[in-house]
């Protein structure tokens, strides 16, 4: 479904990201793990076309959006939740929902209703601003905001970030959810055990270039892994 081809990305000159390589298969949930720095951020940005691609090409279903304008490859339903949730804390819930749709008023009602079985919490809030709900209901606003626009595939950038333990169990359910009715997903996660736990296969990143790949159950059990990044 997405293929990343040699890609490079560049800051004023200096390689973030050198000359990766990687595969997102449809129906699976893939994920990006490393160290602050090692360039996966960088990485969801430049699919989604917020930042430039330096080399490499990235395609998505057989079609090129290398250095593509973002809301062209929103279009094709390929959808980035970035780090922060960044909702807009003066509108309701609602609101914030509606302001990621970008299908017709009469199917937007439908998958919010989607959204909504899927996190109750946001139904129960939906006249509440988003300034004040509280990290956890934050983060599912932000991952229903992106819903709404129906994504074939979804892209998720640290959603534990900053999270209490019992949001991000809760975040993490969701997530396995998505999966399992039929979005492709990738996720950038800095919490290696529970992001190696959901997904299919992984790829490890280390300043900018790919280190490991394979499935996750074999990277989990791999000592190189649980060293560096599950911390046993």
């Amino acid at each position: 479904m997405l293929e990343l081809d040699n890609v490079s990305i560049a800051y004023n000159g200096v390689k973030a990201v050198k000359g990766v390589s990687i595969s997102v298969v449809e129906g699976s949930l893939v994920t990006l793990i490393g160290s602050n720095g090692a360039g996966k951020t960088s990485l969801l940005r430049a699919i989604s076309g917020l930042v430039k691609v330096s080399g490499g090409e990235i395609t998505f279903k057989g079609t090129r959006i290398t250095n593509e304008r973002p809301n062209k490859i929103v279009a094709q339903r390929l959808v980035h939740c970035p780090e922060g949730r960044h909702v807009f804390p003066r509108l309701s819930v609602e609101e914030n929902l509606r302001a990621g749709s970008h299908v017709s008023r009469k199917t937007s009602a439908q998958v919010m209703g989607e959204v909504y079985a899927l996190f109750p919490r946001l139904e129960e809030r939906r006249r509440q601003l988003g300034q004040s709900l509280s990290g956890g209901e934050q983060q599912m606003l932000a991952i229903g905001r992106a819903l709404m626009a129906q994504p074939r595939m979804l892209l998720l950038d640290e959603p534990s970030l900053g999270l209490a333990p019992l949001a991000v169990q809760s975040v993490f359910d969701a997530i396995e959810r998505i999966k399992s009715l039929g979005t492709t997903v990738l996720l950038v996660e800095q919490n290696a055990h529970l992001a190696l736990k959901v997904s299919d296969y992984a790829y490890v990143l280390e300043r900018g270039s790919l280190r490991l790949q394979g499935p996750s159950a074999e990277l989990a059990d791999s000592e190189e892994v649980r060293k560096a990044y599950l911390g046993i």
